[in-house]
């Protein structure tokens, strides 16, 4: 079986096991981080001590999920008894996704992936509240909590495997898709999918440089990316990712790989 074979088997389990008759009729289906996967996938196959690689990687993936069905929750005063079902099936939604990963993790049983992933999900939560509760609303802090918020599950799981290496590329990498995210939805008023869209509320002028600002950091990154192309034991994983990244940007990214 060919790695594309792996995935896509990993994947529709994946979609198998989050589909829920009741929620389907109500909410749209969950998307999959597709470069998620195939990153995970990497670092366990890399690591070479599980055997059972499936079950650890559809749980993280399920964390993954929950994670980012919680971050569509709106905030706004809903009147509309219809938007408040779907807003309460959302959140129920993440809970039953969560619980998900506990079920078919807790078979395995591996206590400390089940630490290292709790401290993810820590992370994950405290940095989220540095970016929205924090007076300190500084463009070079909202964007460094916006890069941790990005890796922090995935960090946990490279300290878990032993593969810390790998943290600045692929921190960088998906990084560098939520400024993609941010841009298109603040282009498109798009506000449910932007974390910045709740800062814009408490600073409104912010909105007049956000391009610019937003720019900058994607020139920064993509400058970064480049040079984690020149490790040899990064630059196949990074320039394949960078393949995927290409359709959503206006970077050329197959010339940036064959620069670096």
């Amino acid at each position: 079986m060919t790695i594309n074979d792996e995935l896509l088997e990993i994947h529709n389990k994946l979609l198998h096991i989050i589909e829920h008759p009741y929620l389907k009729r109500h909410l749209p289906q969950p998307e999959i981080d597709r470069d998620r996967l195939y990153v995970y996938y990497l670092l366990f196959k890399e690591n070479g001590s599980y055997s059972d690689v499936e079950d650890y990687i559809i749980s993280i993936m399920l964390v993954q999920i929950a994670l980012d069905t919680h971050e569509t929750v709106t905030t706004e005063r809903l009147s509309n008894q219809d938007d408040k079902r779907t807003r309460q099936l959302t959140v129920l939604s993440g809970i039953y996704h969560s619980s998900l990963y506990y079920y078919i993790l807790a078979k395995t049983p591996d206590v400390q992936m089940i630490k290292w992933i709790a401290k993810g999900i820590q992370d994950f939560n405290e940095y989220k509240m540095r970016f929205f509760v924090s007076e300190h609303l500084q463009w070079n802090y909202l964007f460094e909590q916006l890069g941790n918020i990005e890796s922090a599950l995935l960090s946990k799981v490279t300290q878990a495997l032993g593969m810390s290496d790998w943290n600045a590329a692929l921190h960088d990498y998906f990084y560098l898709k939520r400024l993609n995210i941010e841009k298109k939805a603040f282009l498109n008023g798009e506000k449910q999918t932007s974390f910045f869209h709740h800062i814009f509320k408490k600073k409104p002028d912010y909105r007049k440089i956000f391009i610019q600002k937003i720019d900058q950091c994607i020139q920064e990154t993509v400058s970064r990316l480049k040079d984690h192309t020149n490790h040899p034991s990064q630059s196949k994983l990074i320039n394949t990712l960078l393949q995927h990244i290409s359709k959503e940007t206006s970077v050329n990214f197959a010339r940036l790989a064959e620069e670096g």
